[in-house]
């Protein structure tokens, strides 16, 4: 079967998850990537990191897009963690890459010239996607699918009031995305936080001598040392495996909606019925771990021997 086209929607730099999702995807045999746009405060620091790991790889040809630095609601300001520069020294990357069109400009384009054939991939603040839903939502409902990580299941009884960053940082475009209509997956921080990235991982990358296994083995390092852990999850890179294996998931078709007001604005609640036509999500409620870790290892490796 030919390679399901994608684009990555990212806000790589603050967590290093990004990076590993970015590698993980390119490691991928079932994916294409057609591009990757960036999003979320200082866009011009996010382009840089995904070339500085696209061109290390060898991936020179994939257009890299500005998105929003801000979120849709006026007056609410993106949050900047501050390290995000220091994550690679990115002095040196082509930026030749960088694409013409912004990032909803550029996301639109590859709907139209790919049809029904493109994927989403979104694992940052839904800024950009939610304008594109907002904007165009014929060409959104498109899609072959969207697969995001974000937000939190509790149960379509439970409710947790503590919102997810993804969701937190733009509740209003997170909404505009669930009531969209899109055939969308939604993996969140219930399921991603069991996943993990250990010490012993980043030394394995390391003692692969390619500039790309290098790069994801600093990146794992610093985050690691910036947050004095062993480990940290894998948050992203199970939206990129919920496009590639959704069996290692267990998936519940809800109804989702996202509080865009007051101190728990970003937190999502669920229903299992509501008026028919009303906008659906397949959203994770269980995953195989091992699997997951296995195929996550796996992908990020093979992603580790590539060179230029």
């Amino acid at each position: 079967m030919a390679a399901k086209r994608v684009i990555l929607d990212t806000d790589i730099g603050t967590d290093v998850d990004d990076a590993f999702a970015l590698a993980f995807l390119l490691g991928s045999p079932e994916l294409t990537l057609d591009g990757v746009t960036v999003v979320y405060g200082d866009v011009d620091v996010r382009a840089r990191l995904a070339l500085r790991l696209l061109q290390a790889s060898g991936h020179r040809h994939l257009p890299v897009a500005l998105g929003r630095r801000q979120p849709l609601r006026p007056g609410l300001r993106a949050w900047w963690a501050g390290h995000e520069s220091e994550v690679w020294d990115t002095s040196g990357v082509d930026l030749s890459q960088i694409s013409s069109s912004g990032a909803e400009a550029f996301i639109l384009e590859q709907i139209e010239k790919r049809r029904t054939d493109l994927a989403l991939v979104a694992i940052g603040p839904l800024s950009n996607i939610g304008a594109l839903a907002r904007d165009c939502p014929r060409a959104f409902q498109s899609l072959d699918n969207l697969s995001m990580m974000g937000g939190n299941f509790m149960g379509v009884h439970g409710r947790s009031i503590l919102p997810e960053h993804n969701f937190k940082s733009d509740p209003e475009a997170a909404d505009i995305v669930l009531q969209s209509g899109a055939p969308a997956r939604m993996v969140g921080i219930n399921i991603t936080k069991q996943t993990s990235l250990s010490r012993s991982h980043v030394k394995a990358l390391r003692d692969i001598p390619t500039e790309a296994a290098q790069l994801l083995a600093t990146a794992g390092e610093h985050y690691l040392n910036l947050c004095d852990r062993d480990s940290t999850p894998m948050h992203d890179s199970t939206a990129v495996a919920a496009l590639t294996h959704p069996e290692i998931f267990t998936w519940r078709t809800l109804h989702p909606r996202v509080q865009t007001e007051g101190n728990e604005a970003g937190v999502v609640t669920f229903k299992e019925s509501v008026d028919p036509g009303a906008a659906s999500v397949d959203v994770a409620t269980d995953i195989d771990l091992e699997a997951f870790q296995n195929l996550f290892w796996q992908r990020i490796h093979s992603f580790a021997q590539t060179t230029p």
